[in-house]
């Protein structure tokens, strides 16, 4: 799944239906929102908002989705990768 947050394409550990983990977050912390740009494999393009839900020691993030397209949403479910 191909992320993008302002300029910058996110490195995506994992995802599911429900959120992601991932680097490039840095300077967020958790309960912080963001929006961005999601592509899943197979699926629209679609802005989503995201949460932050907790900080790693490696420094990625987890996030839940708080706001996506359905459609998207959708292709993600049906994707091979969720």
């Amino acid at each position: 799944m191909k992320l993008m947050v302002g300029e910058r394409e996110l490195e995506t550990l994992n995802w599911t239906v429900g959120g992601f983990m991932a680097h490039g977050l840095e300077g967020l912390e958790p309960r912080d929102r963001f929006t961005g740009q999601l592509e899943p494999p197979g699926g629209p393009s679609c802005k989503f908002t995201g949460q932050v839900t907790r900080v790693d020691t490696n420094g990625a993030r987890a996030v839940r989705f708080v706001e996506v397209d359905l459609s998207t949403l959708l292709a993600m479910q049906d994707s091979p990768s969720a």
